[in-house]
């Protein structure tokens, strides 16, 4: 409470937490040098890690159907990220390695069974090549290509002393394919679908390049892949049908049905061409029906208004193109007389009345030319529906199932080496389909820990705990700081 007679006035909060934080500031200022010790200790004990970015686009050959997300979890998926491992030979970890050995292992590609391999020096220039049953593959020479039963290597050494070894074996796949999936980071780039970027992370430069790099290549194998699997599939299906269709045209044969077949074809074949002869005249007739009438209803608008009427080129009729030009011209000249003269103008009247008299000559051309293609449209109806008949009666008289199974063979056939040819030309097409637009590079810093960001929250967290500690020390100190409070209390 305020003492009678005094000036004493409360304390303002925003002065009275000031004065809270400054009588403890000392513990503020540890806080924040512990907060800020916190932050270069993870500086100093976290390992870097650096980030590369590879951007490509699909070529326009690209026809698949998925969305960009199913691509982005191709990306992204298990099968992809084993073929980077084994580009890259992830898969071939040291196991052993002379101390004071030093090497630098350049093409390393092993396409045999070969479970693992032992590096034997005799001195800095040569060495012997063993795998793990300690069979000799072949002697070696520093900074020459070493080949030998499926194994393809090159080995630069700097320090090498005899007898010094290093044992290299083959680890599973899957393992590996685990871990580089949680190192990549796809993302698409606009909205066009066809060009991403592929971030990749890891604890070494050029390990973070170079897959950034192969995740590409990988890429353009798995879709090479996926493709060539298709196409075995389909050969695989296409020689099955083969053998079903030369074991349905013997039967056929020893039946006798082919007789009947070689009657019929031809007649089945004319019949199938008028067919289609007749519905697409028909198919014509009809959309030039549709051009007719809409032209007369802009005919009659155009009379009833007086206003200009475009006339739409019919060349599939000569005798309304003529009258049609001749409105044209005329509604040309008339146009250049209301340039010179006012509507009410004699000649500009005169013109006119031309102009309405060729428009009923038009008319009545659009509707005698519109009646003559409905006759025809509807003979056309007729007659498909007459040669129809005609071909289910033809091909009633080949109706065996025998003969049905050896036709839906045949089809099947043609079906399938269709399917082929469009696989060998997925294939084909899968060569270049992924164009790299701008390939990664060495990062040249870390991406994290990022030294000013993370000094700046530790400190900033430190500040808080500070600040927060002052207050709560404040709630359970009750000495008298000010003369004012005494006298309050009184």
């Amino acid at each position: 409470m305020q003492v009678a007679g005094s000036s004493y006035w409360p304390e303002p909060k925003i002065i009275r937490a000031f004065n809270i934080i400054r009588r403890r500031l000392r513990i503020v200022a540890l806080l924040m040098a512990l907060g800020l010790a916190s932050g270069t200790a993870i500086l100093l004990l976290r390992e870097p890690v650096y980030r590369s970015v590879v951007t490509f686009e699909l070529s326009p050959q690209f026809q698949q159907s998925a969305a960009v997300e199913d691509l982005l979890e191709v990306l992204q998926s298990k099968k992809l990220a084993e073929i980077a491992a084994n580009r890259m030979n992830l898969s071939w970890q040291v196991v052993k390695q002379s101390p004071g050995l030093d090497l630098k292992v350049g093409r390393f590609n092993v396409t045999g069974t070969i479970s693992g391999l032992v590096l034997h020096f005799d001195d800095r220039e040569h060495y012997r090549v063993f795998d793990l049953s300690r069979r000799l593959l072949g002697h070696g020479e520093s900074g020459q290509a070493f080949v030998a039963e499926g194994v393809e290597l090159q080995v630069d050494i700097a320090v090498a002393e005899s007898g010094q070894q290093l044992i290299l074996e083959k680890q599973p796949i899957h393992a590996m394919a685990d871990e580089l999936r949680n190192l990549i980071e796809p993302e698409a780039v606009g909205q066009g679908g066809r060009i991403f970027k592929v971030f990749t992370y890891g604890d070494n430069p050029g390990f973070v390049r170079n897959l950034a790099n192969v995740v590409v290549e990988a890429l353009q194998e798995y879709f090479q892949s996926t493709n060539l699997r298709s196409l075995s599939v389909i050969e695989e299906q296409l020689v099955e049908a083969r053998r079903i269709h030369v074991d349905l045209a013997q039967k056929v044969r020893q039946a006798g049905l082919f007789s009947t077949i070689n009657q019929s074809d031809s007649t089945v074949q004319e019949l199938t061409e008028e067919i289609v002869r007749i519905k697409q005249d028909r198919t014509q007739a009809a959309a030039l029906l549709q051009r007719i009438e809409t032209s007369i209803q802009q005919l009659e608008s155009s009379i009833s208004s007086e206003s200009p009427f475009l006339s739409k080129e019919l060349r599939e009729l000569p005798s309304v193109a003529a009258v049609s030009l001749r409105l044209s011209e005329l509604e040309a000249h008339k146009q250049e007389l209301l340039i010179d003269f006012t509507p009410l103008h004699p000649d500009v009247i005169e013109l006119q009345d031309l102009i309405n008299q060729v428009k009923e000559q038009l008319l009545f051309r659009y509707q005698l030319a519109g009646r003559e293609l409905a006759s025809e449209i509807d003979r056309n109806s007729e007659l498909l529906a007459t040669r129809e008949k005609s071909l289910e009666n033809a091909a009633s008289q080949t109706d065996s199932p025998l003969l049905r199974r050896w036709q839906d063979s045949e089809q099947q056939l043609e079906t399938l080496a269709k399917r082929r040819r469009e696989a060998q030309l997925a294939v084909d097409h899968s060569i270049n389909l992924v164009r790299v637009l701008d390939p990664a590079v060495t990062p040249g810093q870390k991406y994290a820990p990022q030294a000013g960001v993370t000094l700046f929250k530790s400190t900033l967290i430190g500040l808080l705990l500070g600040v927060l500690s002052s207050f709560l020390l404040s709630l359970f100190d009750r000495r008298f700081n000010r003369v004012e409070e005494v006298k309050s209390r009184l």
